[in-house]
């Protein structure tokens, strides 16, 4: 459709497409601590769009740590591991040439927070823990060995600590 005239009593409805889950029960005789739960998986499922995000309505950025947290969390609350298999798989796609991992997935902002490509271990080791699914992580292990590599390479011979990270080149 198109013209020059502008339209007058246009209608617009949103519908929202939310991943389905299944809430596991909570059972607490506490009434403030269960308000306090359903909450937080109000807003843990209001983090769950295409993938994790550290908020629904400003970045919507999917961070290894943030997602760490909440993956963890949605075992808890939905029992449920195709979202956080998903997850974990775009963060083992990352193909930044130094073997760390982007600060943000997806994308490519060249930033990184060493520290997050150390969690991405915690994040396979959960899953593997609490899905069972050692084949996945297994199939991801080339990613835990390249940050792994990338750490080494800030090692100085003898010495055993990590020197700082400096800026991307």
């Amino acid at each position: 459709f198109r013209s020059d005239e502008p339209l007058e009593d246009i209608e617009i409805d949103i519908y929202p497409r939310n991943y389905p889950l299944n809430v596991l029960p909570f059972e607490c005789e506490d009434e403030e601590l269960k308000r306090i739960y359903d909450v937080c998986v109000e807003t843990l499922k209001l983090c769950l769009h295409e993938h994790y995000e550290d908020c629904p309505w400003r970045e919507q950025a999917m961070y290894v740590m943030d997602s760490r947290n909440q993956i963890l969390c949605g075992y808890y609350a939905f029992g449920e591991f195709e979202f956080p298999r998903a997850a974990i798989k775009l963060m083992a796609e990352d193909r930044r040439e130094d073997g760390m991992l982007n600060i943000t997935y997806p994308g490519a902002s060249g930033l990184v927070i060493p520290s997050f490509g150390l969690h991405f271990y915690t994040v396979a080791r959960e899953y593997g823990d609490y899905s069972g699914d050692w084949d996945f992580v297994r199939e991801i292990f080339h990613k835990l060995e390249s940050v792994l590599e990338a750490f080494k390479k800030q090692m100085r011979e003898g010495e055993k600590l990590i020197n700082l990270f400096g800026p991307a080149e």
